[in-house]
């Protein structure tokens, strides 16, 4: 019998920690898309197909450029020059 509630308390105990780092993963405030690499190039206007603002969570602000070659990371003052 103290085996069974041996075995019990050592499942709730995984279930509750299981369940509570998941909570946390969905919770948790990292930014999904920030910078640290800028690109000094321009891009010419026909070949952006989508700008995206980084994170205001991330260290460094800036713009993902995409292009039909890619991703680019680009600077908010070298964007708007």
């Amino acid at each position: 019998m103290k085996k069974i509630s041996c075995v019990c308390a050592v499942l709730g105990l995984v279930l509750l920690i299981a369940v509570s780092s998941v909570s946390r993963t969905e919770d948790s405030n990292h930014p999904t898309l920030c910078c640290f690499n800028f690109v000094k190039f321009k891009i010419p206007l026909k070949n952006i197909l989508t700008v995206e603002k980084t994170s205001s969570a991330c260290p460094i602000p800036g713009y993902v450029v995409t292009t039909p070659r890619g991703k680019f990371c680009k600077q908010e003052d070298v964007l708007l020059d």
